[in-house]
């Protein structure tokens, strides 16, 4: 029996709500989970090797194109991804991560929150949690990686879940919240089955 496998189905089960009211009052052996009713009070116990990820979004609004595939220690092919220390995200570390990726943000303008999201896998993979911010990168300086187009993002190489919050991000900055449910395990050959996106006034 692998208890976190049984966390994992459980968010699976319910994708929008996180947890039915008739669940939060229930009996059950993740009770620390079944109380969680929003994204941020799912447990970090209960997540991928205990652990909150972040997301940069280097995007260059004044013209129109956002840098992708820059190395990072995640891993992660399009998206640049750290592992901050600790529960909360330390948006300097984070900066320093990109500062040590060859990524040089424009001075002045800071690393913006921007987003939340849960991402659960039917099986066996543990959920992720996973903040979302935004960088803007310095317009003259020489960058790692790839800038596109935000009209031209590769979209259909990306995980699913990046063409439903990326594009209103790229347009608006409005913050948002989304849970996604993936049919197998992490990466971009898996399916979207279900999700619960909305944009929000403030994170």
């Amino acid at each position: 029996h692998d208890p976190m496998a049984s966390a994992a189905e459980l968010l699976v089960q319910h994708p929008f709500d996180l947890l039915s009211v008739e669940q939060r009052g229930a009996e059950h052996e993740h009770n620390d989970l079944v109380a969680a009713t929003t994204i941020r009070e799912v447990p970090t116990a209960c997540l991928d090797k205990g652990r909150e990820l972040v997301l940069v979004v280097v995007h260059d609004a004044p013209r129109n194109r956002v840098l992708l595939e820059v190395p990072n220690a995640l891993g992660w092919r399009f998206h640049f991804g750290a592992a901050p220390r600790g529960v909360d995200v330390d948006v300097p570390s984070v900066a320093d991560c990109l500062h040590d990726a060859g990524v040089t943000l424009a001075r002045g303008i800071g690393l913006r929150r921007t987003g939340l999201m849960l991402f659960s896998f039917q099986g066996s993979h543990a959920p992720m949690r996973v903040h979302v911010l935004v960088a803007t990168p310095d317009p003259d300086a020489r960058q790692p990686g790839t800038f596109y187009p935000i009209d031209d993002v590769p979209y259909d190489r990306m995980w699913a879940d990046d063409k439903i919050w990326l594009p209103s991000l790229l347009a608006s900055g409005d913050p948002f919240e989304g849970h996604f449910v993936f049919d197998g395990g992490p990466g971009a050959d898996s399916a979207l089955v279900r999700h619960n996106y909305r944009r929000r006034a403030a994170l």
